[in-house]
């Protein structure tokens, strides 16, 4: 959905909508997202025997329950990978478009890849969310604006902000219910280092930065009218309250069991897609009627 949320801004600035580019621009990404699925399975195998899975974390437990395919898992993240770049290269010769989705694609492969892979294990040295901060919240949208608008302007600029900070929160409640693994295993994120206190805290202040963002937004629009086309920067307001309800509600009571933290997590998580989902709904009600 970040991806089309990047494709949808680029349609409202008065770009057509070509689907065949959408859809070749989706799938090179998409390709990056397998390939970091098995990846992680990986390079993360002995950190996942420590932990339970919940749907947000914890790994799949595949190659914990069948061994044999752990180097399967290898093999197919390069496969996906090397599907990845080839198809960004074929989109800028049939499209000739400039290069800059290949250098995307060839960026989130990297960081994909080296999440969790030696010799960077970037996941290990402090730099995970950093890592899903760039990938989600600034290569995804930014990749579904260029495939369909082969240049930037301040639509997807102002858009990215909140997008950082959600992607942020994000990143920080999957760390939640892993926090004991993964100080075991020497992982070094926000919530192993400063503890589930911490990480709950940084929740609440994340989505109380994103909600006031977007109450700036609307006052400099309502007054100012800074922004040329029709979001509804109130509506955005308003479907980042649950998102900030709910933050509010974890930093307060602060779930201490794994399964109470799961069920956190589990609403945390549709709130955050509601916003995106309604975002992308807004979007092209506007394009439609426009």
């Amino acid at each position: 959905m970040v991806f089309t949320c990047g494709a949808l801004l680029a349609v409202l600035t008065k770009e057509a909508f070509n689907l065949t580019k959408f859809l070749f621009g989706y799938f090179i990404f998409f390709s990056a997202q397998l390939s970091v699925q098995y990846s992680n399975d990986y390079f993360d195998y002995d950190v996942d025997r420590l932990t339970s899975p919940t749907f947000f974390s914890g790994g799949s437990k595949v190659l914990q329950d069948n061994e044999t395919l752990k180097i399967f898992s290898k093999w197919i993240s390069i496969f996906f990978v090397i599907t990845s770049i080839i198809l960004s290269i074929l989109f800028v010769l049939l499209f000739k478009v400039s290069i800059k989705i290949i250098i995307m694609a060839v960026f989130a492969n990297f960081l994909g890849w080296f999440y969790t892979a030696p010799p960077l294990k970037l996941s290990y040295r402090g730099l995970g969310e950093i890592v899903i901060i760039l990938t989600v919240a600034v290569i995804l949208p930014i990749a579904g604006f260029i495939t369909i608008q082969d240049t930037l302007n301040k639509e997807i600029i102002v858009i990215l902000v909140p997008l950082l900070l959600y992607t942020a929160m994000l990143a920080i409640a999957v760390q939640i219910p892993d926090y004991r693994a993964d100080r075991i295993a020497g992982k070094k994120n926000l919530v192993s280092v400063y503890g589930r206190k911490a990480g709950f805290l940084f929740l609440f202040i994340f989505s109380l930065a994103a909600s006031l963002y977007f109450i700036i937004l609307a006052a400099l629009n309502l007054f100012n009218r800074f922004y040329y086309y029709n979001i509804n920067f109130i509506l955005l307001v308003l479907i980042s309250l649950p998102t900030l309800i709910t933050s509010i509600i974890g930093f307060i009571i602060k779930p201490s069991k794994r399964k109470n933290i799961a069920s956190f997590i589990g609403i945390l998580f549709i709130t955050l897609v509601l916003i995106l989902f309604i975002f992308n709904i807004h979007l092209i009600i506007l394009i439609l009627s426009g």
